[in-house]
Parts: C-alpha cells; structure tokens; sequence
C-alpha cells in the first residue's frame, strides 16, 4: 500500500550531497525505510541553476518510470525487494525535501512542466514526462521541511529590508541564480501561488508585503502574467509544510507558503479548477530541532510517520 519515496537534500544549492549525513538526506532515507518505504536520494550539480532543476527532475522522472529502477538493482538486492519496489512504484511516488531540496521539490510541483529551463532543446525531453507525473493517482503526498518558497526577499518578517536577505542574495542568489539568468519570482513557488490566486487575502497581502510588492487599489484586478492562469499541480496533492522550532528565520516564509497553498486552493475550488482541495496544507513547527536538526531528530520522524498517516491512509504508514 506504500508509494515509492523520494527525498532531495538540502545546501543552499550550493553545497550538499546525498551521502553527508549533515544535509539529512542519510537520516530521511533511514526514516522512510522504518515506514515500510522504498526510498531514493539522488544528488545534483551545484552552485548553477538550473543543473539542481533539472538534475533532480531527471532523477524523479528516471525512478518513476517502470522498470528503471528494478534494473538499476538488480545486481544487489533480492529479487523479495526487487517485487516490494515495483509494487510501491505501483502505489505512485512521495516527494520529500529538506530545506534548498524543498525549494526544488516545491517549484517543480508548483510550476511542473512550465518551468523555463525545460523550454530549451535539452529540457524539452523532461517536459512530457514530468507532466504526466505531476498528477493525483501519481504523486500522493509532498513533505517540505524547513524549504525556502520565496528567493526574492525570504527572511521578511522585519520587512523586505531584513540583513539577513541582504546575506541570503550574496550567499546564494548571487552565486547559484543570478550569474546564470534566473528569474527568482519564476522559481518561487510562493510567488506562483499568490499569482495564480490574485485575490485580495490575508495570504496573499502578507506575501505582497513581504517581497514588497504593491497591493492593487481597491476595485482594481492585479493582472495574471502570460502561462501563470494554469492549475498549479501542488494544489492536486496532499502536502505537509514542516518548520525547524529554531529555523534562521525561515519559519516565516514557510507559514506564507502555507497559507497561500491554502488560499489557492479555495481559489480554485471557487473557481471550479478544482472539484475538491485534497487533505489540507498541513503545517507544523517541531520544537527543539535546529535546520539540519529537522531531518535527524526522532521527534521529527514521529511528525512525519502521523503526517503521511494522515495524507496516505493509516494502512500505509506503520505506527
């Protein structure tokens, strides 16, 4: 009854791999496979967008697709667990990420195949596949732990001028994003969302005041850009936001992402895009873990087991 798990590690997209221990990917793997989860971890290229896109795009896309995977262990595991893979490949996929990897898993289940960098000759061959992943019956719940959904000005509780976005930009947009001609607002799944939305809410103020960005006047309809009208498919799946109880600050950006998930989700229900949102964007801090911490602790893998009990079923995920 499981679905195959897939956990993206964190780093500021500029450091970071699967088999280091202090970007979690080690410790969520280990967690997932206490459920009863087959569980993959790819790494990624560093330190240039769009390489950690696409990279991880083409892993989720190379482990989703029959047969894959069996083959590529065939030669080291029992043929038992050979036949558990292919019937959790079957149940469709769980989409993890810690941190940068919840930024990644973020924005490719909220933009999905109209992300820019998937437009150019080499990405187009990810285009279709990723479309037909991005999907209900496919993917059955995303998990984000301490993600950063907001690359223009994340640390905004103090407003868009906070120090600590002018050091995320030197550290990290400057060096991963902007030297390559990235778009920050076509890679922030928050900014997606609050656009898709385009009504006046809590959720969507609140993110306008953030990034500082002006609120149209009243009576006056914000204008959605050309392509963003479409569904977001994060809206389709059931998705818990989880926050380090000591996050550098990011908690705020993760309560914003949170509550415009909710918004557009209403949105669309209203607007009959949606028949019905999924189970609700769950949001929680877990209290005395740190932003590596989150993906190490016991207490945050017990949140995690009652959290995929609640967006699976409670047959899938073993108490």
């Amino acid at each position: 009854k499981r679905p195959l798990a897939i956990h993206i590690h964190g780093g500021g997209w500029v450091r970071g791999d699967r088999g280091i221990g202090f970007y979690g990917a080690p410790a969520m793997a280990n967690g997932f496979a206490n459920m009863g989860f087959v569980t993959v971890a790819p790494s990624y290229r560093l330190g240039q967008y769009p390489f950690f896109l696409t990279d991880v795009i083409e892993a989720v896309v190379f482990a989703t697709t029959a047969g894959n995977l069996e083959r590529a262990v065939a030669d080291s595991v029992k043929v038992h667990h050979i036949e558990v893979l292919r019937a959790q490949l079957q149940n469709g996929v769980v989409l993890s990420g810690h941190s940068a990897g919840a930024h990644i898993v973020s924005t490719i289940t909220t933009v999905g195949h109209r992300l820019q960098c998937l437009q150019s000759t080499d990405g187009k061959r990810l285009r279709e596949p990723l479309q037909a992943l991005l999907v209900p019956e496919r993917v059955k719940a995303v998990l984000l732990l301490s993600g950063i959904y907001t690359l223009r000005n994340p640390f905004s509780a103090c407003g868009p001028c906070n120090w600590r976005n002018s050091v995320f930009d030197k550290m990290y947009m400057q060096r991963a994003f902007k030297p390559f001609g990235a778009d920050l607002d076509e890679i922030s799944p928050a900014w997606h969302l609050a656009q898709f939305t385009q009504t006046k809410s809590p959720a969507v103020d609140a993110y306008r005041a953030a990034v500082g960005e002006k609120a149209p006047a009243d009576g006056e309809q914000g204008q959605r850009p050309e392509g963003n009208v479409e569904l977001p498919p994060i809206l389709r799946f059931p998705c818990a936001v989880f926050s380090a109880g000591c996050d550098l600050g990011l908690e705020n950006d993760a309560e914003r992402f949170a509550n415009l998930l909710q918004a557009a989700r209403q949105h669309a229900v209203s607007s009959k895009q949606l028949a019905s949102a999924p189970q609700g964007a769950q949001r929680e801090v877990i209290p005395k873990t740190s932003h590596p911490t989150i993906c190490t602790r016991l207490d945050a893998h017990k949140a995690f087991a009652k959290a995929l009990r609640t967006l699976l079923n409670p047959q899938a995920v073993p108490s």
